[in-house]
């Protein structure tokens, strides 16, 4: 299945339907700018859902802010996926408990 849901736009709850459908999710990314918890938040009620769905699927990451920001491309999604994975597990651990038990 193929899917786009834009985070800022869409709350993650929307996906709750369809999430055991779905074999992964692509993560994309500009900056890493989390002011609001505007990368972090959306990421950590992503994580939430995956866990409360038992999912079990793929994560990608893209980076498409390179033509414009300066830096070490590695560097920058090595900070995106660290920011990313901690996010997460942070929303996966605070799903309900009869949710992760049924996993």
């Amino acid at each position: 299945m193929n899917l786009l849901i834009r985070f800022g736009r869409s709350d993650a709850g929307v996906l709750r339907e369809v999430v055991p459908l779905v074999g992964g999710f692509h993560l994309k990314f500009w900056d890493l700018d989390d002011a609001d918890e505007r990368v972090s938040g959306p990421l950590r009620d992503l994580g939430r859902l995956l866990a409360e769905t038992g999912f079990r699927g793929t994560l990608t990451s893209e980076w498409g802010g390179h033509e414009w920001l300066n830096g070490d491309a590695n560097a920058i999604t090595r900070q995106h996926l660290d920011l990313a994975a901690a996010a997460l597990v942070a929303g996966a651990g605070s799903g309900s408990s009869s949710a992760r038990e049924d996993r």
